[in-house]
């Protein structure tokens, strides 16, 4: 990093990156690569676009894992001149890519429906299974946080074998994660499981923390919404201890506050599901955010907490609203029906509820 030398200082610093980002050392990942840019800034003109590009690209990969999605988004936006001016059809595929993910996470179903449909396109044009099956996990993903989980199901149908056949692992697994998310909310168990065990097996098989992690912790949800709750608090606990990053362990938490609701172990529950939502805003990550408000909403209501039930199904329901996510906007709503029919309002409940069903 103190050499003179441009190009040599870029290649020996994107190898140290590369390496501590396989270990999830995503912090010293991202230092790294900002001192690499420092560097590929001072490449000759022919080769400093496309390194810099690529250098950003996967700075914004480890941002992805630190939570940091604002960053992410800033990064890529000051990248479109760049791209343009590499004339390099993978890295304006990679490009779309990471900014239909970003977006995605972020609650900006247009934005990410818009990249993911770009990077197709791109990798279509390129014969790129990989890229093709990465952009199509994309889908995959807006498929259950749009509610559109038949359309989840069928993307992730399309992905699969891409990603197999090209060997993208790590991708495959999160890509049967989803599957499995948009089977789960469909009530098919039997299916999620199966499809959440496949994501499990990948990370047994590649040593990955993360993919063990969150299929552990994916067993216990759906366990815990079909009333398996001393099964599902096991399985959550054990993904939480995998965890190797803040907004998987948002997630895991998540999982195990919901479980222990189900359980009966209200104060538990409460306090899992406040620790996630203060990751989930610390990560700026509405999605999960409006989705952990909702379990806390009726863990609160549970307790019999109504104004505190209240209060967060109403924030839930706003973050789903804008984000498109309205079976979440419609969770919420039953849950504050409920609380209208807890306290005898017979008329706000029934029209809350019926709202909650109409959405």
């Amino acid at each position: 990093s103190h050499t003179e030398d441009a190009p040599r200082a870029v290649a020996y610093l994107e190898r140290a990156a590369a390496s501590s980002a396989r270990g999830y050392a995503h912090s010293e990942a991202a230092t790294t690569l900002r001192e690499a840019l420092h560097h590929a800034e001072r490449l000759p003109q022919d080769e400093r676009e496309r390194r810099v590009t690529d250098l950003s690209l996967r700075l914004v990969a480890s941002l992805y894992f630190l939570g940091r999605m604002d960053e992410s988004e800033e990064l890529l936006a000051g990248l479109g001149a760049r791209i343009d001016a590499a004339f390099d059809p993978s890295l304006a595929c990679r490009y779309q890519f990471w900014t239909g993910h970003t977006a995605s996470h972020l609650g900006k179903p247009d934005t990410a429906e818009r990249s993911a449909r770009a990077a197709i396109e791109l990798a279509e044009h390129l014969d790129d299974p990989a890229a093709l099956g990465r952009a199509r996990y994309i889908r995959v993903r807006q498929g259950w946080w749009t509610g559109a989980f038949s359309d989840g199901v069928s993307e992730g149908r399309k992905a699969i074998p891409l990603l197999e056949a090209a060997g993208e692992a790590w991708w495959l697994g999160h890509c049967h994660f989803f599957v499995a998310h948009s089977l789960y909310s469909m009530g098919r168990f039997d299916e999620a499981l199966e499809e959440a065990a496949r994501g499990g097996a990948i990370g047994d098989a590649i040593a990955d923390p993360r993919l063990k992690s969150w299929a552990a912790w994916a067993q216990g949800l759906y366990e815990a919404a079909r009333g398996n709750a001393q099964i599902a608090v096991e399985a959550c606990r054990l993904g939480l201890d995998l965890s190797p990053d803040a907004p998987n362990t948002a997630w895991a938490l998540g999982a195990h506050g919901f479980a222990r609701r189900e359980k009966g172990d209200l104060p538990g529950a409460i306090a899992d599901l406040k620790h996630s939502i203060e990751i989930a805003e610390t990560t700026k990550h509405p999605g999960i955010l409006g989705r952990f408000l909702g379990w806390l909403a009726e863990a609160q209501r549970r307790a019999g907490n109504f104004d505190d039930a209240r209060a967060a199904a109403g924030r839930s329901g706003e973050i789903a609203q804008s984000m498109g996510c309205r079976w979440i906007a419609a969770l919420a709503l039953r849950t504050t029906g409920r609380v209208a029919l807890d306290e005898g309002d017979l008329d706000l409940a029934r029209r809350l509820l019926g709202e909650a069903r109409a959405g």
